[in-house]
């Protein structure tokens, strides 16, 4: 398994195994910085912005994708309430459970849970944090789901 520090840093180390590849697009943000430097010295102000804008396209955040499906994986956060932190342990630790569940709407966000999840819901990377003054603490490992698994627990958790 390993040990690791975050939810992040468990999903970039072991992607690979979970059928995840990272995409980030070179050419679009090159082609637009190539535009920007040919505009400089015809229309300068415009050259710069197309310059600016593709360097920003570059080194934005990297893209996910699910090999099975091919289909986008995002970063999501959920905040709740503690007093949801059983009910959400036991979804994690034992599937998604049968009965209906109502989460709690106060506004402590004490408890987050950190998602990557897969468009069409058949993938999800979780892990459960409670907020310990000045920072939030696991209270879970970083855990992955497939298929069946990940649509039941998305849709218990509702994700």
């Amino acid at each position: 398994m390993g040990n690791y520090n975050s939810l992040r840093e468990a999903f970039v180390a072991r992607k690979a195994e979970h059928n995840v590849i990272e995409k980030s697009p070179v050419t679009l943000p090159l082609l637009i910085m190539l535009a920007g430097l040919g505009l400089m010295f015809v229309v300068i102000y415009a050259g710069i912005l197309l310059f600016i804008a593709g360097t920003v396209m570059l080194l934005k955040a990297p893209k996910y994708r699910y090999t099975p499906t091919q289909k986008a994986v995002v970063y999501k956060r959920k905040f709740c309430s503690v007093t949801d932190k059983e009910y959400i342990q036991d979804c994690l630790q034992n599937g998604a459970l049968k009965r209906s569940y109502e989460f709690h709407t106060d506004q402590s966000n004490a408890l987050l849970l950190e998602t990557y999840k897969e468009k069409s819901n058949n993938f999800l990377a979780v892990q459960l944090l409670q907020f310990v003054p000045y920072e939030y603490q696991p209270v879970t490992e970083p855990l992955f789901f497939h298929g069946e698994e990940a649509q039941r627990l998305i849709k218990a958790l509702t994700l």
